[in-house]
């Protein structure tokens, strides 16, 4: 672990008070913004430090760290991901890249075949932040601005093993026509989603794809562009059709004293509307059917993965595609407002992923470059949930996954450890495409 005053950076990082309960249109949150309470922030900064400790208390004398999903029987082992995972928790936490448990655990996957996606996602995840600049996502437009456009120096054989995994994820995909039985001539070429080995694909699978194929674009390797059309296209078919109508705000912040108010961003009204785990079901809010429900979970996947393929794209992607694209990505948000838990993954049937949940919340704020999601000050209402609820430096869920996953998850939350996008997608208004 890397000496207290190197960790300073994350002094940038909130810790919680109590959230007030909210009144009408403009009232004022006299609390300081998450990312802005000094008082506090020294909270979330142990919470870290103690997680890093215990997360390296678990590495394996080999290298590894061996969780609940190591212990099953093979095809169903990831002898990588909880390695990955914990390499990439570790070091965007500002655990050195020198660091003997960084060195030995990568020591540990280099011999490893790639099999799965989730694995070789979170790998390449690990070798974009064992050579990035860990740092928080920055608060300030023009900082963010800098660091989204800095690429991250990699070469030699590590540059050689990221694209050994790129070339997987292309090699991997599948088709969700395909699987839907969609009479198109295009169904066998039109590969939208990733999937377990010998099963059809998911929400899940695809949005750690996705996220590694990003960190990897941003090392400087080219993603074919029909990956991000086709991930557009695909998450704007699968999401729910209608839903309640949403007001979208404003936060007006008075850095002075502190205090958040809002106003109505705009009078046309966000539907939310939300994803689910299966790539050929529609989903529904309230569904029993773990494959079709609505949950918070998936549907921070659906706004996501538009958002990072709408950055990759740029001006590359069609302009009716894009402005779909960003009512998807509102109204996903508005979804996440209407049902907002951060307690638990909302509307998931089997009441699982918690904390996976979090780590969705992390990704939608700091890649959409949102502050709040609705009046929710994202940040602080889940680091003060995790500063609450973590036991010995762990945090961890009797459903699942285990207090690795769910330690590295938490870890991920309060660093905001995701790369933001190129650009904002919400805070501006436009005309709706329904």
């Amino acid at each position: 672990m890397r000496p207290a005053a190197t960790l300073i950076f994350l002094l940038a990082l909130p810790a919680m008070l109590a959230a007030p309960a909210f009144g009408q249109e403009g009232d004022e949150q006299k609390l300081k913004m998450g990312d802005r309470d000094d008082a506090l922030k020294l909270k979330v900064n142990n919470a870290i430090r103690a997680g890093i400790d215990w997360l390296k208390s678990k590495q394996m004398p080999d290298g590894s760290w061996k969780g609940e999903w190591a212990k099953f029987a093979p095809p169903y082992q990831y002898p990588m991901g909880e390695t990955a995972l914990s390499l990439l928790a570790l070091l965007k936490s500002g655990v050195s890249r020198h660091d003997d448990c960084i060195k030995k655990g990568f020591e540990f996957l280099r011999p490893q075949p790639l099999k799965k996606t989730y694995e070789v996602s979170v790998l390449i995840m690990a070798l974009q932040a064992l050579y990035a600049d860990n740092k928080p996502a920055p608060v300030d437009h023009d900082e963010l601005t800098r660091a989204v456009r800095k690429k991250v120096p990699i070469g030699g054989r590590d540059m050689d093993w990221m694209k050994e995994c790129v070339r997987f994820l292309l090699e991997n995909r599948t088709s969700s026509m395909l699987l839907l039985n969609m009479e198109t001539t295009d169904a066998q070429n039109f590969k939208d989603v990733w999937h377990y080995p010998m099963t059809c694909g998911d929400h899940s699978n695809t949005q750690f794809a996705i996220l590694g194929l990003k960190a990897a674009s941003k090392c400087g390797i080219r993603i074919p562009e029909d990956v991000w059309i086709l991930t557009l296209k695909h998450f704007l078919r699968v999401q729910e059709a209608d839903g309640p109508e949403v007001r979208r705000w404003k936060l007006i912040e008075d850095r002075k004293h502190g205090y958040v108010s809002y106003k109505p961003l705009t009078q046309v009204p966000d539907h939310a509307r939300g994803w689910c785990y299966g790539t050929t079901v529609l989903p529904k809010t309230g569904s029993a059917d773990k494959a079709t429900a609505t949950t918070g979970s998936m549907t921070c996947v659906g706004v996501s993965n538009l958002t990072i393929a709408l950055s990759e794209l740029g001006r590359a992607c069609p302009k009716s595609l894009r402005d779909k694209a960003e009512t998807g990505v509102h109204d996903g948000m508005a979804w996440l407002d209407h049902n907002w838990k951060i307690d638990c993954n909302p509307h998931h049937p089997e009441k699982l992923w918690h904390y996976y949940y979090l780590y969705g919340l992390e990704r939608v704020g700091v890649l959409t470059w949102s502050r709040h999601i609705g009046k929710h000050d994202w940040y602080r209402e889940g680091a003060e949930f995790l500063v609450a609820h973590q036991q010995g430096g762990k945090w961890d869920d009797p459903n699942c996954p285990g207090p690795i996953n769910n330690t590295c998850f938490a870890l991920l939350f309060l660093t905001r450890a995701t790369v933001p996008g190129r650009m904002v997608i919400t805070g501006q208004e436009h005309r709706r495409h329904r």
